[in-house]
């Protein structure tokens, strides 16, 4: 049974009401609401928060666009839709990188901060446009993700009880899920015959950003107690 990761052909063509790709399209849906959520949520946290929100503007804005970016890129399947939808993922992955480094006190400016995480970020999508290989794009942002954890454990040390890095390695283990069900669109494609993995790719890591979403009060008032 052939397996295809090309991220421009999709082995489950079903339409419904006019949508191609329909269920690839429509579960991009939940990334726009955990985005709006994220920002109104932040909204009434920023004036708690030590760094004014800083990170998680960004990050839910990023989260948001990407929902519809990824919808785009489902509708048209082109290079330049795949591209944008990749530019905001890399952003999400940076900014949540320049939070935690925020959080950890890493020693430099803040703005140079946020400059180096999105400039290597979109670098890997530049990259990828001009022929590099994917891997290299993968590798950053699972590179990300380990620099996440490992500030945020840092930081646990520093507020002390209260503070937990629980659910951030469940977002970790929702992503990895996600991923395995991406490399099972096919099969699970000719199973149902309507559906294949990648939507359940979508949910499952929404539902890791649902978990950022319950994390942030509890990291705010974290990085709140750790002021030195």
């Amino acid at each position: 049974m052939a397996v295809t990761l090309d991220p421009l052909a999709f082995p489950c063509d079903f339409e419904l009401l006019g949508i191609p790709h329909f269920w690839n399209v429509v579960t991009n849906v939940p990334f726009v609401v955990l985005g709006i959520v994220g920002l109104l949520r932040m909204r009434s946290l920023a004036r708690h928060d030590r760094f004014g929100g800083a990170g998680w503007f960004s990050f839910w804005l990023s989260t948001a666009l990407l929902g519809l970016a990824s919808g785009w890129y489902h509708l048209e399947l082109t290079r330049l839709s795949l591209v944008v939808d990749r530019v905001f993922v890399s952003a999400m992955a940076a900014t949540i990188a320049y939070r935690a480094a925020l959080a950890a006190e890493v020693p430099m400016p803040r703005w140079g901060v946020l400059a180096l995480f999105l400039s290597f970020a979109e670098a890997t999508v530049l990259a990828w446009w001009l022929g590099a290989t994917s891997i290299i794009y993968g590798l950053v942002q699972a590179a990300f993700a380990v620099y996440v954890l490992v500030a945020y454990v840092r930081l646990s040390r520093r507020a002390g009880p209260g503070f937990s890095v629980k659910p951030l390695a469940g977002m970790v283990g929702f992503y990895a899920l996600a991923k395995c069900a991406e490399v099972v669109d096919q099969p699970v494609c000719d199973a149902t015959g309507c559906i294949g993995g990648h939507p359940f790719k979508h949910l499952l890591a929404a539902a890791g950003g649902f978990l950022l979403l319950r994390f942030m009060p509890t990291e705010i008032a974290a990085v709140k107690r750790s002021e030195r």
